[in-house]
């Protein structure tokens, strides 16, 4: 087995009604990938597949990925576009604007980010941008503080804004 320091790992999460579990998987030298550890911690956030509580959903997150007993890099992804809104009135909605500044809050500012309602999301952002809850799940897995690495931010032909955001915590 290689090293600790030299070990690619993997960490999948099931956000569940009742737990978080990460699995831990490291990538062999052929490329499967081997389950080398697992670690929970209840959720009180979720009820029947619906996130209902974002601040105990991603504490849930946080908590089963720090219950490990070994120091890993962890990297978390939210997944999902920004604002658009593919049907009726409102089809063609972009708001780029809306796009940057969640960006920035969630950023600086995760406590504002997580207070934002899906009345709002859905406003600002069209009935497509709701999928931005997902960034909320991923910051709140982080720190307070991080240190943003990278931003972009890009719409393409299909109308759908797209964003991308890496994050470190501070060390």
């Amino acid at each position: 087995m290689p090293r600790r320091e030299d070990r690619e790992l993997l960490v999948g999460l099931d956000i569940g009604t009742s737990k978080c579990v990460a699995v831990i998987g490291q990538v062999m030298p052929e490329g499967e990938v081997e389950v080398v550890g697992e670690a929970t911690a209840p959720n009180r956030g979720v009820n029947r597949g619906d996130v209902v509580n974002i601040d105990a959903t991603v504490q849930a997150i946080r908590r089963a990925v720090d219950s490990w007993d070994e120091d890993i890099n962890v990297h978390i992804y939210g997944t999902g576009g920004m604002s658009h809104q593919l049907q009726a009135q409102r089809a063609g909605l972009i708001n780029a604007t809306w796009d940057q500044q969640f960006m920035d809050i969630l950023v600086n500012e995760p406590e504002k980010a997580r207070k934002i309602s899906h009345v709002e999301f859905l406003r600002e952002t069209g009935s497509e941008g709701i999928e931005m809850v997902m960034w909320l799940v991923m910051r709140g897995a982080l720190d307070e503080k991080v240190t943003e690495v990278h931003r972009h931010y890009h719409v393409p032909a299909s109308n759908t804004a797209v964003g991308h955001l890496i994050l470190e915590n501070h060390a």
